[in-house]
């Protein structure tokens, strides 16, 4: 497993941050804490992988090309929602697009549809990927050192929490899905 993390853990970090990421950028922020991974480097690969996947959803916006996944109630309700927020708070939805959970990639589809101009999203939407990357990674290292400090020696402990966090994150992946799925008018 050590090797695995080490040869793929930069790009799976890359990858994972391009749509939501949350879960994947904790986990790498505790394998650096672990020492399998370089801390800086994962914050550089969720910045890259965050920013990219920003831009290309803003981009598709700019088109108005219309998303696959983007359809049905749900996503419309979404849509409405979004607008709204950026009608009334363009600069602090721009930043904490990553932030709102569900809206992630919704988000800079919306605003590439608005009239927000491109180089205020790309500077923008650049700061916050800085923030999120930064503070996501950083909580993880920081869980590491908070599961040393209860458990001391985590090195045997370490696949069980990993499976934990990833549990914990599929968890809250299926309950959001299953609160969209209620909400669906029948």
């Amino acid at each position: 497993m050590d090797s695995l993390i080490q040869d793929y853990g930069y790009w799976a970090v890359l990858l994972g941050t391009f749509f939501e990421g949350e879960t994947v950028l904790i986990l790498a922020g505790f394998a650096s804490y672990q020492g399998y991974l370089n801390l800086t480097y994962v914050i550089i690969m969720a910045l890259i992988g965050s920013f990219a996947g920003d831009q290309l959803f803003f981009r598709l916006g700019r088109l108005q090309k219309k998303i696959w996944f983007m359809k049905g109630p749900v996503w419309e309700a979404r849509s409405r929602k979004a607008k709204r927020l950026l009608e009334n708070h363009q600069i602090l939805i721009i930043l904490s697009s990553r932030f709102l959970y569900g809206m992630r990639m919704l988000l800079p589809y919306m605003i590439g549809m608005s009239r927000v101009k491109t180089s205020r999203f790309v500077l923008l939407d650049f700061i916050g990927a800085l923030v999120w990357a930064t503070l996501i990674g950083s909580l993880g290292y920081l869980f590491g050192n908070v599961m040393v400090l209860i458990m001391g020696n985590i090195k045997k402990y370490e696949l069980m929490i990993m499976v934990i966090l990833i549990g914990l994150g599929l968890l809250i992946w299926f309950i959001d899905r299953f609160r969209r799925i209620s909400k669906t008018p029948k």
